[in-house]
């Protein structure tokens, strides 16, 4: 059976970070990366999959065949990541009824209108809502670069954000 271990908003997807400490902290041997632009793109599918050890499974999806196997169950047996590259897509896919406990915020790029909350996370408005609606919605949000560092709740970024 399938199990989430962890679920990441950062941009950079399947880098130097999620490889030597997340893959290893979370226990996990299956990541999952919800991104619909990159599910049509056949080369950058390929360099992430090429990118990662071999005994570790990379899927990738976009938004609507992630939720229909995440709700079927119809992913491999083991403990998954799940990545997401933007707020907006990991957010659709909790609006679809995927049930999760927890997002972990990494890295988000600064923007046009975005604010700094804290080092390598930048949100914009809507991006702070769909966040805190997951929020308000018993999902535990929370930055953490990697697990050396220390955990930033949702009402710290909350007050940095306002």
């Amino acid at each position: 059976m399938a199990s989430c271990k962890l679920i990441r908003i950062d941009v950079r997807l399947i880098h130097g970070q999620i490889m030597l400490y997340w893959v290893k902290t979370a226990g996990v041997s299956q990541i999952l990366v919800v991104d619909d632009a990159l599910s049509k793109d056949e080369f950058m599918m390929d360099f992430f999959q090429k990118a990662v050890p071999a005994h570790i499974k990379v899927m990738i999806y976009n938004v609507s065949d992630a939720c229909k196997r995440l709700k079927a169950n119809q992913l491999m047996d083991g403990d998954y990541l799940i990545l997401f590259k933007e707020v907006d897509t990991c957010y659709r896919l909790f609006k679809e009824g995927f049930p999760m406990e927890h997002v972990q915020l990494g890295n988000i790029q600064n923007g046009s209108k975005k604010k700094t909350v804290s080092k390598g996370v930048c949100l914009s408005e809507e991006e702070y809502s769909q966040l805190e609606e997951m929020n308000q919605n018993s999902i535990r949000v929370y930055i953490q670069q990697t697990p050396r560092d220390s955990v930033i709740e949702f009402k710290t970024i909350s007050k940095k954000f306002k």
